[in-house]
């Protein structure tokens, strides 16, 4: 990712959210997450309404989570070059195969598009631009 896209500030947006989603989990408040920029998918998964339901779901998959450092920053080349994905190592209470958080976030409004724990790190989308 060009070090213009791959800034401590977006970073530390990225992980913030993260934080402040789980924080709000650990203490059941499934009130809307606020604060951010979201795109209308991202707002629909997060909204009041089901937020219950994703913190219960991510509670009884995962257990307590605790974010890490930055993995990687990797620019999307395929389909667009829209967005980039910041990549945090995580550790679960409840589940060791999950090593990783993905959190994508548009270039041009630093809008959070991509949420998820996974096992590797970025799949075979996210590559490294060839100069």
């Amino acid at each position: 990712m060009p070090a213009k896209n791959n800034t401590q500030a977006r970073q530390t947006l990225a992980k913030n959210f993260a934080e402040n989603f789980f924080s709000k989990c650990e203490k059941k408040d499934y009130s809307e997450i606020t604060g951010f920029n979201m795109d209308i998918n991202m707002k629909n998964y997060f909204s009041q309404e089901r937020n219950k339901t994703v913190c219960e779901s991510f509670e009884k998959k995962y257990g307590k989570l605790e974010i890490g450092s930055l993995y990687a920053a990797k620019t999307n080349v395929y389909p667009s070059d829209f967005y980039d994905l910041f990549v945090f190592n995580v550790k679960t209470e409840k589940n060791d195969s999950v090593k990783y958080l993905r959190i994508g976030m548009t270039r041009d409004k630093d809008y959070i598009n991509t949420f998820y724990l996974s096992k590797t790190p970025y799949n075979k989308w996210y590559k490294r631009k060839k100069k």
